[in-house]
């Protein structure tokens, strides 16, 4: 091999590339390629080393938020649709409570049987922890009552508290599955003797 200072100007002269044809060319110019010196840096520095560590530890993140973010939307999806299924159970409960009222006392069979399923469906409701949400007295909530009328206010009741249920309303873990219908006391024009 010749030093660089021993070259002659006419070897300066750029040399065409190997036919496309013949492989023994391509790699003796490769390997005059690396006897070369390295050429000055023109070019942009090469990017930084990337941190694997670091990359994995942001994607192990990543996953275990969205590990979560499932889990928490799984048991939303849950807990709506065991709402929605308790409260059918309540309107059952309801129904059956109603047919009870309005049953002839002859029915005294009938009225038994159906004592018996509603106290099942009571159980049921309570071992699911539903709770009822209005009663007579209780003060008003409007995140938890639904006010459909006022009556006037009596001797010793407050205003703003409910004076009739009209239809109760039921949560779950302080989750309103339905609020609560009522009437509320209220002060009117007083009437005197």
């Amino acid at each position: 091999m010749k030093s660089k200072a021993s070259e002659s100007p006419q070897e300066k002269v750029p040399r065409p590339g190997p036919p496309e044809g013949d492989p023994s060319e391509g790699a003796q110019a490769s390997s005059e390629k690396e006897d070369s010196p390295p050429m000055a840096p023109t070019e942009a520095p090469a990017p930084p080393a990337i941190d694997w560590e670091q990359r994995y530890k942001y994607l192990l993140a990543d996953f275990d938020n969205y590990r979560k973010r499932s889990d928490r939307e799984r048991d939303q999806a849950v807990r709506s649709a065991v709402g929605r299924l308790l409260l059918r159970i309540v309107d059952l409960h309801e129904g059956i409570e109603e047919t009870i009222s309005k049953l002839p006392p002859e029915a005294k069979v009938v009225k038994d049987g159906l004592q018996m399923v509603m106290k099942n469906l009571e159980n049921v409701l309570k071992d699911e922890r539903v709770r009822p949400l209005a009663q007579v007295g209780d003060r008003f909530s409007p995140d938890l009552h639904e006010s459909v009328g006022n009556v006037p206010r009596v001797e010793g009741a407050k205003e703003e508290c409910i004076a009739h249920v009209v239809q109760q309303g039921y949560s779950v873990d302080s989750v309103v599955l339905r609020p609560a219908k009522v009437l509320l006391y209220r002060d009117g024009p007083q009437e005197t003797e």
